[in-house]
């Protein structure tokens, strides 16, 4: 079992969950650096549109962290597994909703009876692998209630397909397709685009680069010539700005996700491997922070954002006063949700 705890992939998580942050301003002007990034981020990083690249990203690394750590474990303690992933995610994940809660309330006043069959259905999952009803407030909290299902169900994909993962690969790319198909339907696009069935492929990918990392016994190290290096990620990001910018219709973005996922495997295989070399020292200035801040920072902002946009007396202030409260709100209450909630219950989890 692998123990490390890579610098480098912290750092990638800071950065993934900062620029989900960035892109989520609104209608201010901003300051010249945050337009340069956002035309950046929209040109070369997000050209495909749909989910955010970030949230790829995150999921990907996601896999690839879990898997990394039972890659060659031949005593999987399940009970450990799961109190240390609940632990890890459902308690800012409640934080999370019961703030977006009492920031829609101040806007909305629904009835408590309409809050608490919201909870039901998202504290509950159900949301995950059916269209019910969003979370209020803080709707970008629905990947996390799918990365939880994610969790829960990889033990039992690992005890029982380990040896014949291609299956595994075979109906996950299956169900990731069909899932489009709902789009010609009635049912939410936003659902369509956050559900278990689409995302799993995304966290599993990162799982595939974990195993060609870490194992030296796995079948799939026939394809690791193929994807671990810089040679094949600069091709394969050249493939997708290309037809990024070719492709023009409706859908397109599903495709190009795939391709953004795989580089996002890629990338962080090749880091890690870098890492990994005794002769190689990489400095991270700090960076690496970010990473451990990066849950609560994702789970918390939306909510905070929206909170300032619409009240009427922070909505009247000057742009450039607006822009510095929404980075100074978000940062407190970010540390906060890090000091008091997620760092605590991390300790209980490792008891």
């Amino acid at each position: 079992m692998t123990s490390n705890r890579y610098k480098s992939l912290d750092v990638i998580r800071g950065m993934a969950a900062l620029s989900v942050f960035l892109s989520h301003f609104g209608p201010i002007k901003l300051p010249y650096l945050h337009q340069l990034f956002s035309r950046f981020q929209l040109e070369f990083l997000w050209c495909s549109g749909g989910l955010h690249w970030g949230v790829v990203l995150f999921l990907v690394l996601s896999g690839y962290s879990i898997h990394m750590q039972n890659v060659n474990s031949l005593n999987f303690q399940i009970s450990k597994y799961f109190r240390r992933r609940f632990f890890r995610i459902y308690p800012v994940l409640v934080i999370a909703i019961l703030l977006g809660y009492i920031v829609d309330y101040t806007f909305t006043h629904r009835s408590i009876s309409q809050y608490f069959h919201n909870f039901l259905i998202n504290g509950f999952l159900l949301t995950a692998v059916m269209p019910l009803e969003p979370l209020f407030g803080n709707r970008i909290m629905d990947t996390a209630i799918v990365e939880l299902l994610i969790y829960i169900s990889y033990p039992f994909v690992l005890k029982y397909f380990k040896k014949n993962m291609i299956y595994v690969f075979t109906f996950l790319f299956l169900i990731h397709i069909l899932n489009f198909g709902l789009l010609t339907t009635e049912v939410e696009q936003s659902w369509v685009q956050r559900n278990f069935f689409r995302l799993s492929l995304y966290w599993w990918i990162g799982a595939f680069f974990a195993e060609i990392t870490f194992n030296s016994d796995s079948k799939f190290l026939k394809f690791k010539k193929y994807f671990l290096g810089l040679v094949p990620l600069m091709i394969l990001y050249f493939i997708y700005y290309t037809f990024s910018h070719l492709i023009n219709f409706q859908g397109a973005h599903i495709i190009k996700s795939l391709f953004v996922s795989v580089l996002g495997g890629i990338l962080i295989s090749t880091i890690v491997r870098a890492e990994n070399r005794s002769n190689l020292k990489i400095k991270f200035y700090g960076f690496e922070y970010l990473g451990s801040i990066s849950y609560s920072l994702y789970a918390i902002h939306v909510p905070v954002v929206f909170f300032i946009y619409n009240s009427s007396k922070l909505n009247s202030l000057n742009y450039s006063i607006q822009y510095f409260l929404i980075w100074f709100a978000v940062i407190i209450v970010t540390l906060f949700t890090y000091f008091f909630v997620e760092k605590p219950f991390h300790r209980i989890a490792r008891k």
